[in-house]
């Protein structure tokens, strides 16, 4: 129980979620795309992100990120979220799915990186299909 909720409290003077493995920070940025929620994307930076929509691709801080993620959203509605591919190998944390809006698809490419003992967003791409 010490060990967790010192993990909890880690995660939060670093300023993002506590996802100890690759799994469990995909498994929540799934739920967060299908949901569209640009707060819950964001937990799970460090402190700055590339970040890449329709081939614009640029390093933004936490807040910098969420509120061009939000405008996305708010402009392509998403309905759904599915997983294409999934790498869970050492130094090589990706995914690959499809977001599907109410007006167009979009492919995602998600990359996390090793921060210590924690696993953090590095990249995400959104390219219209």
């Amino acid at each position: 129980m010490k060990t967790i909720l010192l993990l909890f409290f880690s995660g939060l003077l670093l300023g993002f979620s506590v996802n100890t493995s690759p799994e469990t920070a995909f498994n929540s940025l799934e739920r967060a795309f299908k949901e569209g929620d640009s707060k819950k994307i964001v937990a799970h930076v460090d402190e700055k992100i590339l970040l890449e929509i329709n081939r614009l691709e640029s390093v933004y801080s936490k807040s910098q990120a969420e509120l061009i993620l939000k405008d996305f959203f708010e402009k392509n509605n998403p309905k759904d979220f599915s997983v294409k591919s999934k790498s869970l190998t050492k130094g090589n944390y990706a995914l690959l799915g499809t977001l599907n809006c109410s007006n167009k698809s979009f492919r995602v490419s998600i990359k996390l990186r090793e921060l210590g003992n924690y696993f953090v967003l590095d990249k995400i791409s959104i390219t219209a299909n």
